[in-house]
C-alpha cells in the first residue's frame, strides 16, 4: 500500500487548505442557497465552469471539514441542490466520514472518497452505488492506523493536472447514480440484455496504485467517453455501455445500430485492437451494425483508406483544454 489515511489534526489542516487553495483557483465565486433534507442557508462557492461542477467549504461540524459539490449552474439558478459532499475528519479515525485525505511516502497529499453517497430514496446508498461504479478500476485498499482496512476511491493527488477532472467525473457519477435510482433503462433493451446501461466512466487513475506516478496520469478515455454520451444525448440519441463495449445505439426492439470504439492515441497497437473490437462484438449481432471508430487527431489518408474497406467510419476529436471536441459527430452517426 502506498497511501495511508491522514489523522494528525495538523496535517489534516494541511491537505484541506490545499483542497480549498486547488479548488478555489481558477473558479468563479458565487453567493447562492443550498438546501438539504432538514436545513438550508446561503454560502459562497466555488464554480469550475469547464469541468461543471461547484464547491463548497465550511464547518458545518467541528470534527469534520465540510465539502459540499454540485452541478447546476449557479448563473442560471439562485438555489442550488448538493450532488454529494466529501467530508475529511479533522483528526483521529472517524470511518463515519465518507471523505478521507491520504498521503503517500513522499507527503503528496490526496483526497479519497468511501463511496457513501446519500439521497434519502430508496436505492441510493454506499453498497447500490459502489456496485454500479466497480469498473471504473480506480479503487485502493488503504489500512487505518487501528489495523482495520478499506477500500476507497482515491480521486487523485490534490493539485495534480488531472486533479479536478477527476473530481468533475466523481461528482457526474454520483448524479448519474441518483438519477438511474429512478429512471433506468428502457424495458425493451434491458429485457433484451438486463446488463445494458450508461454508466459514467472515472476520468482518472484506472488500475491499483504501484507508484505514485500511476496515481496522478489521467485517464483521456473516461473523458471522451463522457463527453461523446453526452454530444449523443444532445442530439436526442440514448447511447448505452457494456465492460466490452464503450458505447452503442439501439433501436426499438433493442438490436444495436450503431457501435462505437474509443481510442486516446492512434498508435499501431491501439488501431489493431479498436478494429477487433468492432469487428468481433458487431458480429455478435444478426445484421451488422454500423461500426464507428473515435479518434484524436488527424488520421492519415492510408488510415482513413483501410477503415472505409472495412467498413468502419471515423469520428474525430481534438482537445480544447481538458475537453475533447468532436468534428463530424452528427454526420457519422445521423
Amino acid at each position: 500500500m502506498n497511501l495511508s489515511p491522514i489523522t494528525n489534526r495538523k496535517e489534516g489542516k494541511i491537505a484541506f487548505n490545499a483542497l480549498r487553495s486547488c479548488l478555489i483557483a481558477g473558479s468563479k465565486k458565487f453567493k447562492r442557497k443550498l438546501g438539504w433534507p432538514g436545513d438550508h442557508g446561503e454560502y459562497d462557492l466555488y464554480w469550475h465552469e469547464g469541468a461543471g461542477f461547484w464547491v463548497v467549504f465550511g464547518l458545518q461540524e467541528l470534527s469534520r471539514y465540510w465539502c459540499a459539490y454540485g452541478m447546476m449552474d449557479p448563473n442560471q439558478h439562485g438555489s442550488l441542490d448538493i450532488t454529494c459532499e466529501i467530508n475529511p475528519p479533522r483528526e483521529g479515525i472517524d470511518r463515519h466520514c465518507a471523505g478521507i485525505f491520504l498521503k503517500d511516502i513522499r507527503s503528496g497529499l490526496y483526497l479519497a472518497h468511501s463511496g457513501r453517497v446519500g439521497g434519502g430514496r430508496k436505492g441510493i446508498g454506499k453498497a447500490n452505488f459502489l456496485e454500479e461504479y466497480t469498473g471504473s478500476g480506480n479503487r485502493d485498499e488503504i489500512e487505518w492506523p487501528d489495523g482495520v482496512t478499506a477500500e476507497v476511491v482515491v480521486l487523485g493527488k490534490i493539485g495534480g493536472g488531472s486533479f479536478v477532472n477527476n473530481l468533475a467525473a466523481y461528482i457526474r457519477a454520483a448524479e448519474q447514480f441518483k438519477t438511474n435510482a429512478t429512471g433506468k433503462t428502457p424495458a425493451q433493451v434491458t429485457e433484451k440484455n438486463p446488463d445494458l446501461s450508461f454508466t459514467p466512466e472515472f476520468e482518472g487513475p484506472r488500475k491499483r496504485y504501484k507508484l505514485t506516478a500511476a496515481i496522478e496520469s489521467q485517464c483521456d478515455h473516461g473523458i471522451v467517453v463522457n463527453m461523446l454520451n453526452a454530444e449523443l444525448k444532445a442530439m436526442g440519441l440514448d447511447a448505452y455501455t457494456t465492460p466490452k463495449i464503450d458505447l452503442f445505439l439501439a433501436d426499438g426492439k433493442a438490436t444495436i445500430t450503431h457501435l462505437i470504439e474509443v481510442k486516446t492515441d492512434q498508435t499501431t497497437t491501439s488501431l489493431y485492437q479498436a478494429v477487433g473490437q468492432a469487428m468481433l462484438h458487431g458480429a455478435l449481432e444478426k445484421s451488422d451494425p454500423q461500426r464507428i471508430l473515435v479518434l484524436p487527431g488527424e488520421v492519415s489518408a492510408d488510415t482513413a483508406s483501410r477503415m472505409k474497406r472495412l467498413g468502419i467510419k471515423l469520428i474525430r476529436y481534438d482537445w480544447k483544454g481538458s475537453q475533447p471536441i468532436f468534428k463530424n459527430l452528427k454526420k457519422v452517426v445521423s
